[in-house]
């Protein structure tokens, strides 16, 4: 009886706050997905795997960080562990590790999905949130964007767009004016140039991989195209935001003004190997038809 006064007492607590579901269900609800759930304790330490077609977790006392992002966000009373999963079933599956003592409530993934069709203005709130996640692990992950610390990279993640790529879709074509820096979140995409109507990939380009920057910094067309080969998630950074990033942080616009120049390069002697195979291909082709004609 006292246990369950206490937890009616933390249901309450949460009831009065605006922390994700909790703060947007009556403590009804609440003592409901509680009935629908099974209580856990974890240690310090612990990681919690939640979304996919598992359970989502709901937290009632202790502290919890999200695997991939600075201790700063973390998850406490009221938050939810595994909604990305959830909302994308593709995406990850350890979420969150205990920072202290915690207790939460696991929830199946059928019962989170009846709350969330009762409370539509949910769906919303964890779809921002899910955004937010994904885009920040993104830009985490990119390593010359390191020197950014865990202010700076929300701030840049609340400025980016995130855009989901079908497989065979073009993200970027060569040609086109480029207006985004674009880093892969999930998937696989080539880089490619089409030499006499033939697409030749200069390279492969995965999560933590980033493109674009060549026509920010120079104002030149696209000099390639970008092609998802899988389905494929990029966080887009716009060319204002790209600037103030660069201009605010000069070691990273070396460390990309180094790599890009460096790309150039490797694709533009790749590019003259290949056409200068074409080349000697067409005299030999050239030579053939001469012989056969002697013939």
């Amino acid at each position: 009886m006292a246990d369950r006064r206490r937890l009616t007492a933390l249901l309450g607590d949460l009831v009065r706050g605006d922390r994700e579901l909790a703060g947007m269900l009556s403590l009804d609800e609440l003592e409901s997905v509680l009935e629908d759930g099974i209580l856990r304790s974890v240690r310090p330490g612990a990681r919690i795997s939640g979304g996919g077609a598992g359970s989502v977790f709901l937290v009632l006392h202790g502290r919890l960080r999200e695997i991939g992002l600075d201790a700063e966000n973390g998850l406490g009373p009221g938050d939810l562990v595994g909604t990305v999963g959830l909302l994308e079933s593709d995406l990850e599956a350890a979420t969150a590790c205990a920072e202290t003592p915690a207790i939460l409530v696991q929830i199946p993934r059928e019962v989170a999905g009846r709350v969330l069709e009762r409370v539509p203005r949910l769906v919303q709130r964890l779809l921002a949130r899910c955004r937010q996640t994904i885009t920040e692990r993104a830009l985490a992950a990119v390593p010359v964007l390191s020197a950014l610390d865990s202010g700076a990279l929300r701030e840049l993640a609340a400025r980016a767009t995130l855009t989901g790529h079908r497989e065979g879709s073009d993200v970027v074509r060569s040609g086109d004016i480029g207006d985004t820096f674009h880093v892969v979140a999930e998937g696989l995409a080539a880089v490619r140039h089409v030499i006499d109507g033939h697409p030749i990939n200069l390279a492969l380009i995965r999560a933590g991989d980033y493109f674009g920057e060549w026509s920010l910094l120079t104002g030149a067309p696209r000099a390639a195209t970008v092609t998802a080969i899988a389905r494929t998630t990029t966080v887009g950074i716009d060319r204002e935001s790209f600037l103030d990033l660069v201009q605010e942080y000069p070691e990273i616009q070396q460390r990309i003004d180094s790599e890009a120049r460096n790309r150039y390069d490797r694709s533009a002697a790749f590019l003259a190997r290949v056409e200068s195979a074409h080349d000697v291909r067409d005299t030999l082709r050239a030579i053939e038809t001469i012989v056969d004609d002697r013939g």
